[in-house]
């Protein structure tokens, strides 16, 4: 019964293999089937499994359904790159031809890493493919030829496109010059580093700057090294949660994790998780830097008292550019800091006043300018 089965294909694409052998070899019944399911492609009559418009609209739903077009189907371009498309590994069922075809290749390892295992001999040899397709996919280092492989200065540059191609290239991972291209390029490429090298302090500052995920892969004596936290936070402030317990009770560390993102507070030492100077909009309204964080210095060069308000001096950054700036008499630290950080693009700023050893604490902005002076 035609309505019957072609109501069943409708729901279900697979139905078709219960189609008699006519209907299998209708072809609007069929049509039916693959845009349902691709697959379904399999149980179509022979001559339909070599219809371009039937297949194309197969591997449009199902890249894989192309294991089941005619032969000559699989040197069809148009065909085979609307297959990888939508499924990078249907490669495997392209032409010889096709799978040296550079363009149509490098589509298939987009969509799907294990395509290359698919890919032609000729181009794992050829340098500026492989070049290109590590920086897309990583693991296609694993599938370079083996001159490639063993070629110093290729997995150089491989790493330097993506640095976590280091980690199929086992032999260079204790070569600090090609660790140092990976984790400038990808600081979690330090997972692959040898074990000495977690414990090169220079090397594990360059990871955590590039990306602060990479902490938990540093050796431990350096997770322990405050401006390798301070570092990693400023990056990603979830790296909090791999610190050690004495950071996460650092109230200044903890501001600094939560400014570059508010669900660091979650890694906070309990007592600190309820402080009402960490929450986030809090933490970035406070204009004063964390100490050992990167930040001009305002120096606050004299405060006088004038008609019942205060006149400040202050001197600006690098090229200490003179500012002036009156503030009624029971004015903070904070309302002074928040006039700096305008002059100062918005970012976060050091003041410091002549006598004291030290810039101004971000927790000292509601003590009155009056009294701190």
């Amino acid at each position: 019964d035609r309505e019957l089965v072609l109501e069943a294909v409708r729901q279900h694409g697979g139905a078709l293999q219960w189609a008699s052998e006519d209907l299998r070899a209708d072809r609007a019944l069929v049509l039916e089937a693959v845009q349902q399911d691709g697959e379904a492609v399999r149980w179509a009559a022979v001559q339909l499994r070599a219809d371009h418009a039937l297949v194309f609209a197969a591997v449009r739903k199902n890249g894989e359904a192309l294991r089941w077009a005619a032969a000559e189907l699989c040197d069809s371009r148009e065909l085979i790159l609307e297959a990888v498309q939508q499924n990078g590994k249907a490669l495997r069922w392209a032409s010889e031809g096709l799978r040296a075809d550079r363009e149509l290749v490098l589509e298939a390892i987009s969509r799907n890493r294990w395509a290359l295992t698919f890919v032609a001999e000729d181009l794992r040899a050829e340098r500026g493919f492989m070049l290109e397709a590590i920086q897309n996919n990583p693991m296609a280092l694993e599938w370079v030829a083996e001159d490639l492989c063993d070629d110093r200065q290729f997995v150089l540059q491989a790493v330097r496109q993506n640095g976590l191609a280091l980690e199929f290239a086992p032999e260079f991972c204790a070569d600090r010059e090609v660790v140092v291209g990976a984790v400038q390029q990808n600081g979690e490429a330090l997972e692959w580093a040898a074990a000495d090298l977690k414990r090169d302090r220079e090397l594990v500052l360059e990871a955590v700057r590039q990306n602060g995920s990479a902490l938990p892969c540093a050796a431990e004596e350096l997770r322990q090294d405050r401006e390798i936290v301070l570092q990693a936070v400023q990056q990603n402030g979830l790296a909090l949660q791999w610190a050690a317990d004495m950071f996460r009770n650092d109230r200044e560390l903890v501001l600094h994790a939560v400014r570059q993102t508010g669900e660091a507070s979650d890694w906070a030492a309990e007592e600190l998780q309820h402080d009402p100077m960490l929450t986030l909009d809090a933490a970035r309204a406070n204009p004063f830097a964390v100490q050992g964080s990167a930040a001009p210095v305002c120096s606050v060069l004299d405060v006088a008292m004038e008609h019942n308000d205060l006149s400040v001096r202050v001197a600006c950054g690098m090229g200490g550019t003179e500012l002036r700036a009156t503030l009624p008499h029971d004015a903070t630290l904070g309302d002074l800091g928040r006039q700096l950080r305008g002059h100062c693009d918005g970012r976060y700023i050091y003041m410091v006043f002549a006598g004291h050893a030290s810039p101004v604490s971000p927790f000292d902005l509601e003590q009155t300018l009056e009294d701190f002076v």
